[in-house]
């Protein structure tokens, strides 16, 4: 009798734990069911999916790459879930408890979390841009490349938080809890910081170009770690949102109306501060956050989905939190003390162009170059140094050492006679006092027409021929538009009258424009004693062995024999010409030297 007692106990606990089992089934299809409904509508109402997804989250579920667009997530509590590579356009996440959620890759755009708790959670390559979270917190959270453009922050607690490579540009963060942040590479650029907490955070190459706080704030090592990217152009903040549905009439499979067509506000935003020069140039990559790019700090651009854009006036919200950047950025700014540098690199740029416009010495040979023919016409008193614009020759100059330094490998001394005048960082003539750097290029040039020679050297263009015998190769001199290091191109048409030059030179076949530009002149025209496309550069077979063509470079010494100007014909000058050696180089290496015969 015991033992049926028993077997009969627990039979009826195999009942009770079967009637549990059905009742969490049935609860987990119904949470499905109202999430399901909530998506489908993405109109912000409470269908109870707050306490739908909670009853999922606590059976273990997760929701990696999941489409919350339009969705209220409200006051739920939903620490540790996975909702990476996930969408939550304007997702409501206001009070909602979040520690250690992951929301890597995901796309919060104009998402609400007023109050909301993200501490400790990943918000790693995140896009954020109009994200309305005062007072929210994500206290030792990872925001790493994170994009917050003009994203409200206001009284966030960001403390101890991972900030490296994210975008703040015209975001709001006063009163924000900043201490002990880490802030490498994070950008501030228009940021408005006044009354931020910032001790114990590491600023390392941190953008803060036009950021509203008073720099006076930071400790000195903090200050030491502040720098700015230097914006390209676009100092207005333009604000282009399109709005998108499915539509069969284009290829894409989708149709767009501009939604801030007709709104002002988009195009009047122009923060204060991005000219300033003070900061030191990051030396580290703008484009660290998603979607962001320090070149261009104050442009963005995105679509969003007509679906869930019609409902609950979501169309009148992004207006307004457009016009509450407008004047965040207008009128909020107004007597704001913005960070600033010391000047300290223009100091020292400075020093570097002063003491390079004492070094004369040549490098190389006098290859031609338009600074080098300004020389030459100096020298032979052709051009006058009175009339020269000595800011746009140094400018010319800058343009060409930052070309020689991108393009050609620091190779100065195969493409001009001369070290650099600039120092060799990205520095602008904008940044630096132009009356003095005007000065000390004139006192450079001086100094070089001490070093002037009478030829050049000139790299001309050619084309290989090959004879079909011995297998040798030919190089013909042709005419052919090509660049050169300095950015510029060989004219193969005439410019101005050629009678007068004809008149001079008498076959005009033998004459060649000089890939050169001067201010206040016309084109500079190379005169060889023959037609010059009737030259031509033999090289044995074997030696161009293994070598591709589009490494060689052809190399011509030029003995000047006599220069003329012709002031009649627009300022032209002729610089008359006898080929010397000739020398065919693969990169750096002498491949063969000769003389140039003429068919």
């Amino acid at each position: 009798q015991e033992k049926t007692l028993i077997e009969v106990k627990e039979s009826s606990e195999r009942q009770e734990e079967a009637l549990v089992d059905v009742k969490d089934v049935m609860e987990l299809s119904q949470a499905l069911a109202i999430v399901k409904m909530a998506c489908e509508r993405r109109d912000g109402s409470d269908l109870s999916q707050r306490k739908a997804l909670e009853t999922l989250v606590a059976n273990e579920s997760s929701f990696p790459g999941a489409d919350f667009s339009g969705v209220s997530i409200r006051n739920a509590n939903l620490p540790n879930t996975d909702f990476s590579d996930g969408r939550f356009h304007f997702t409501s996440f206001e009070k909602s408890q979040l520690p250690g959620a992951n929301f890597s890759n995901s796309d919060l755009r104009f998402s609400d979390a007023k109050g909301a708790n993200f501490s400790g959670a990943n918000m790693y390559n995140g896009y954020a841009p109009f994200f309305e979270a005062p007072g929210a917190k994500f206290a030792g959270a990872s925001l790493r490349a994170c994009n917050f453009y003009g994203a409200n922050l206001r009284g966030a607690d960001l403390s101890k938080a991972d900030l490296t490579g994210a975008s703040f540009a015209l975001a709001d963060l006063r009163d924000a809890d900043l201490r002990g942040a880490d802030l490498t590479r994070t950008h501030f650029v228009g940021a408005l910081l006044s009354g931020a907490k910032l001790k114990g955070a590491k600023f390392k190459s941190t953008n803060m170009l036009a950021a509203a706080l008073d720099p006076d704030l930071l400790t000195g090592t903090q200050r030491a770690g502040t720098c700015r990217h230097r914006p390209q152009e676009g100092k207005r903040v333009r604000v282009d949102i399109a709005e998108r549905w499915p539509s069969n009439k284009f290829s894409s499979g989708y149709q767009y109306d501009d939604l801030l067509d007709y709104f002002s506000y988009a195009y009047k935003i122009m923060p204060s501060g991005l000219n300033d020069t003070s900061l030191p140039l990051c030396t580290t990559s703008g484009k660290s956050a998603r979607g962001f790019n320090a070149a261009y700090p104050c442009g963005i651009g995105m679509n969003l989905d007509r679906v869930y854009l019609s409902k609950k006036r979501r169309r009148d919200e992004v207006m307004h939190r457009v016009k509450n950047l407008s004047l965040r950025m207008n009128e909020e700014r107004k007597g704001a003390k913005l960070f600033t540098g010391t000047g300290k690199q223009q100091k020292l740029w400075m020093k570097e162009i002063m003491n390079n416009s004492k070094k004369a010495k040549p490098i190389a040979g006098p290859y031609l170059t338009s600074e080098q023919t300004l020389l030459l016409l100096l020298s032979n008193n052709v051009l006058e140094m009175s009339n020269q614009n000595w800011l746009s020759l140094a400018r010319h100059r800058l343009r060409f050492e930052k070309k020689i330094r991108e393009e050609y490998d620091n190779l100065y001394h195969r493409h001009t006679r001369w070290r650099p005048f600039f120092p060799e960082t990205d520095v602008q003539l904008s940044e630096l006092p132009s009356k003095e750097v005007e000065g000390l290029y004139k006192k450079w040039t001086k100094l070089r027409l001490r070093n002037i020679e009478n030829h050049l050297i000139f790299k001309p263009i050619f084309q290989f021929s090959t004879d079909e015998e011995t297998k040798n190769k030919t190089l013909l001199l042709r005419k052919y538009t090509s660049q050169t290091a300095e950015g510029l191109s060989v004219s193969t048409s005439w410019k101005g009258s050629k009678s007068d030059v004809k008149t001079i030179v008498g076959d005009l076949d033998r004459t060649i424009f000089a890939p050169v530009r001067l201010p206040r002149l016309g084109p500079t025209i190379l005169v060889f004693p023959k037609v010059y496309t009737n030259y031509n550069f033999a090289v044995p077979d074997a030696r161009l062995n293994n070598i591709s063509q589009r490494n060689l470079d052809l190399e011509i010494d030029l003995k000047i024999d006599k220069i003329k100007s012709l002031p009649g014909t627009e300022g032209v000058v002729l610089i008359f010409v006898t080929p010397k050696q000739t020398r065919l180089y693969n990169k750096e290496k002498l491949v063969h030297r000769g003389m140039l015969t003429n068919i």
